[in-house]
């Protein structure tokens, strides 16, 4: 009798793309009571065909085709001992590449039809607003199942539920239909919260005077609370007609998504007020709309409603941790850069086209790296860094002046972790003065490395250290840049040999 190995097509199946029916074929093997048949995989299906020519037992090439397309279709014209009727063999033959007969192909445009126009009728209810405000933004990906399905089930658990609805590869039933069909219609633990016309005025907040009012009082979100940040910090939307909502968060139960039943938003996030009702903090965090790039109109909102932003801390999420800024005032005069920290004491200052003309660096611990960082992600706003003027505050108590696009340049030859550091050219245009601010954690030997390294990079660029002056902090005198180099010489060449032994030794 007869028989079927099947435990192989799982594998098979589940092979990414498409799969080429030239590439599998059907081999027997004599067993006492008969022949055991097995699928196989090859890809080299001209060495099968000429097997084949000695092996009887091998289905290959317009036959296995043949047989494939009659278990697709689960059609009886051709039979092959049963195997067509075998359900794990059907489901993998209906994966193959162009086994489908017309009569599926046309159900299968069908459904595409019907899918595609549900998909038209689901795009036309996330999207609803975009016309007439097309820099709203809209839900995440993620959430769209939360908006779309009546009892509004956590974005997070209905995704649960749709992965489940996807590895289920042989119902043909929607994914509405397949919950309908559990029975999981309304009976999640979470379900979001959706606020119709009537509820949301409740939540709606006016602005007076620069301060927060909600019926009449001023707003203290002390009460408040956010899932992200914690107690005293509520979450926010604004509606693209300019109307504001604040409340508490509540994992699975109230989220942003809630405020305007999943519509489009002008901005979002979080927010912390006094008891006078005055801005404290904002950040643009929200799962459900992630709208950062929507964060400056948001501050630009407030301001123009004459909320005071000067001392407004901003927390900004970006590349895994958060940036966080004492002024949200310099977050707008920097045109919405996102700034490393401890970059929030610089201040801009605008010509009468209102382009940044000149960025002073207050912060007298600001290191080189995070300054080249600022004036890096403005030039990727779009700012002309030539036409900028940079002004450094230093330890020495002076304050350096150059071209912002200077910097940039210069800063390239100086150590990225030292606080500080600046050279000077007299009226030939030749080096005279350089200056090195290194932090206090920086031992002398590393001390000696990097100013080695430092002027040697100068001499390279054809600056005469017997004419320069160097200091590398503020309390030391200034040295002839030669005479350090050859004061230090005995120390840096121990450390450099001490290097190479190590390089070599490994």
């Amino acid at each position: 009798m007869n028989s079927f190995d099947t435990l192989n097509l799982e594998a098979l199946t589940n092979q990414p793309g498409l799969l080429n029916p030239e590439n599998f074929y059907l081999k027997g093997e004599k067993q006492n009571q008969g022949i055991r048949w097995r699928v196989h995989q090859t890809n080299y299906p001209i060495r099968i065909a000429i097997a084949r020519k000695f092996n009887p037992l091998i289905v290959q090439g317009a036959s296995f085709i043949k047989l494939a397309k009659a278990a697709a279709n689960e059609h009886a014209d051709f039979s092959f001992h049963g195997l067509e009727h075998n359900h794990e063999f059907v489901r993998f033959c209906r994966r193959l590449e162009g086994i489908e007969t017309a009569e599926h192909q046309h159900l299968r445009n069908s459904r595409t039809k019907e899918k595609f126009f549900r998909a038209v009728e689901k795009a036309k209810q996330i999207g609803k607003g975009l016309a007439k405000y097309p820099q709203a933004k809209i839900l995440e990906e993620h959430a769209w199942l939360e908006k779309l399905h009546p009892d509004h089930p956590y974005a997070f658990d209905l995704h649960k539920e749709w992965l489940r609805w996807q590895s289920e590869e042989m119902t043909t039933l929607s994914f509405e239909e397949w919950r309908h069909e559990k029975g999981l219609v309304g009976t999640s633990f979470n379900q979001v919260k959706y606020l119709n016309e009537q509820e949301r005025q409740q939540y709606e907040v006016t602005i007076e005077e620069g301060k927060l009012m909600r019926h009449g009082e001023f707003l203290n979100t002390a009460s408040e609370r956010s899932i992200f940040s914690g107690q005293g910090i509520a979450i926010y939307v604004i509606s693209p007609e300019g109307k504001l909502y604040v409340g508490s968060h509540d994992k699975g139960k109230f989220h942003h998504s809630s405020f305007l039943s999943g519509a489009v938003i002008k901005g979002g996030g979080e927010i912390q007020t006094d008891c006078h009702g005055q801005v404290k903090y904002l950040s643009p965090k929200s799962g459900h709309y992630n709208p950062k790039k929507e964060f400056l109109n948001v501050l630009e909102w407030l301001q123009a409603k004459g909320v005071p932003l000067d001392n407004v801390e901003l927390s900004i999420p970006h590349q895994g941790k958060n940036l966080y800024y004492r002024q949200a005032k310099q977050f707008l005069l920097a045109e919405g850069a996102l700034l490393p920290d401890g970059i929030d004491q610089a201040t801009f200052e605008r010509d009468q086209e209102g382009k940044i003309a000149i960025i002073h660096q207050h912060a007298l611990h600001a290191s080189v790296f995070d300054n080249r960082h600022l004036l890096q992600s403005l030039q990727v706003e779009g700012v002309d860094l030539s036409q900028v003027l940079f002004r450094e505050d230093t330890a020495w108590g002076d304050i350096f002046s150059y071209s912002a696009q200077d910097y940039l340049e210069k800063k390239q030859l100086f150590p990225a972790e030292w606080e500080g550091g600046t050279y000077i050219k007299n009226e030939k245009g030749e080096v005279s003065e350089i200056y090195v601010h290194r932090p206090k954690s920086a031992d002398e030997k590393q001390a000696v490395e990097k100013n080695f390294l430092l002027l040697r990079a100068f001499a390279a660029k054809g600056a005469n250290l017997c004419s320069i002056s160097f200091s590398d902090a503020p309390s030391a005198s200034m040295i002839n840049a030669q005479t350090y180099m050859d004061l230090y010489q005995p120390q840096y060449l121990e450390w450099y040999e001490k290097k190479l032994q190590d390089q070599l030794s490994i």
